[in-house]
């Protein structure tokens, strides 16, 4: 398998057409994976590690996106659920008033 094959496939396991694929990045991997690639469609990435010698795919990734592309959705959501654990402990203990 070459890596165009690999890309289509990864579109294919990700349920994408590579038309509507407007980003694709491929950068050297780390320790055993030798080439890792990224596609960026509207509404999923896709993550894939190509092992060269073996003409493979060695791990693919799939993740639905959410309307922001950063991570502060999910630091968002921490700090609120550490609140309201900080809440729920301060109530157990007796420190909050009534």
């Amino acid at each position: 398998m070459q890596l165009p094959d690999a890309i289509r496939g990864m579109c294919q396991m990700a349920e994408l057409d590579l038309d509507d694929v407007p980003s694709i990045r491929i950068r050297k991997g780390q320790g055993n994976q030798d080439i890792y690639v990224e596609l960026r469609a509207q509404n999923k990435k896709v993550r894939a590690y190509y092992n060269v010698g073996k003409g493979a795919i060695s791990e693919l990734d799939i993740r639905q996106l959410h309307e922001s592309t950063n991570s502060s959705k999910l630091l968002d959501v921490a700090n609120q659920l550490a609140d309201e654990q900080a809440s729920m402990d301060a109530f157990r203990l007796g420190l909050m008033d009534d």
